[in-house]
């Protein structure tokens, strides 16, 4: 599980950096931000699953327009 682990995140900043590297995804955009995306279209699965299954379809739509180079506004600094 460790080494699969591992795979996944070393193939996510693989597909960040490139993202980046070719103008697509917002250049403050890490890799780590991708982990806690998918975290956070997964609690939005557990809550609408039973009620709404296909209302994460909108939420993703709102976290990749996000990240993208051509989304909204500048992120807030934390």
């Amino acid at each position: 599980m460790d080494r699969a682990r591992e795979d996944i995140a070393r193939l996510i900043e693989q597909i960040t950096a490139r993202a980046r590297a070719q103008g697509s995804l917002r250049p403050e955009v890490e890799a780590a931000d991708i982990t806690l995306i998918q975290l956070a279209l997964l609690a939005v699965l557990d809550a609408t699953r039973d009620t709404s299954p296909d209302s994460y379809r909108r939420h993703l739509g709102f976290l990749l327009a996000g990240i993208r180079t051509d989304g909204a506004g500048p992120q807030p600094t934390v």
